[in-house]
């Protein structure tokens, strides 16, 4: 007989980002829903250094990470054409050093985000976590950018699972599944850390990650 070989977690991530199919949709939601992602850092790693300030040797650091929001509600913090003479260049750099060592490149970012999510598409993002997206549309956001890159994402937490029935969430983590993603990847659903800092009711939490559940198991891959 020959055997079926199952996907481990971080294979279904991996091919799901690279749009090569998966067993099903991976995801990443509270107990005891389950998660296929593990996050790791560098502690207690001896290259471990301050994010800013002194080291132990005297060496001053000055890190920024590169987790950043960059929308507000309707628009940029700054115009699209200054990001991209003064940010773009950088997370190229950033992205592309990440693809040499064989990562994938996520970016998390709420607010209005459209004016440049073509430009990291273009110098090599991966995957956006986008926590809201009503501000910009499920429609627009599916039609402009699906299939060119992975969305990460919860049912919208500023609108939907504040204000909605469970139904409308029901049905919102549906049209996310058919809006950003495709056949073979580019949609990873996941939750928001802190549903009771974002007004998230405990029902609502449990009808997103069931119906998340739900639709994995039946958004079976080529």
């Amino acid at each position: 007989m020959k055997s079926v070989m199952t996907m481990t977690s971080r294979d279904m991530v991996i091919r799901t980002i690279k749009f090569q199919g998966a067993d099903r949709l991976p995801y990443d939601l509270p107990a005891p829903y389950g998660s296929d992602f593990a996050v790791i850092g560098m502690r207690p790693s001896p290259d471990d250094r301050p994010p800013n300030g002194p080291d132990e040797w005297g060496c001053v650091w000055k890190n920024i990470g590169i987790c950043n929001d960059w929308g507000l509600q309707s628009r940029l913090m700054i115009s699209p054409e200054f990001w991209r003479v003064l940010w773009k260049p950088r997370y190229a750099q950033i992205y592309k050093a990440a693809h040499a060592a064989g990562l994938c490149t996520f970016l998390h970012s709420c607010g209005y985000i459209v004016d440049i999510l073509d430009d990291l598409i273009e110098i090599g993002l991966d995957v956006i976590h986008m926590d809201q997206q009503e501000n910009m549309g499920l429609e627009l956001l599916g039609r402009r950018f699906g299939g060119r890159i992975t969305f990460f994402s919860p049912v919208d937490i500023q609108k939907t699972m504040v204000r909605g029935s469970l139904d409308d969430i029901r049905r919102y983590a549906r049209d996310m599944v058919r809006l950003l993603g495709r056949p073979k990847g580019g949609f990873i659903p996941r939750w928001y850390g802190d549903p009771q800092g974002a007004g998230h009711r405990p029902e609502a939490l449990d009808a997103m990650n069931a119906e998340f559940i739900k639709l994995s198991r039946a958004h079976v891959r080529c």
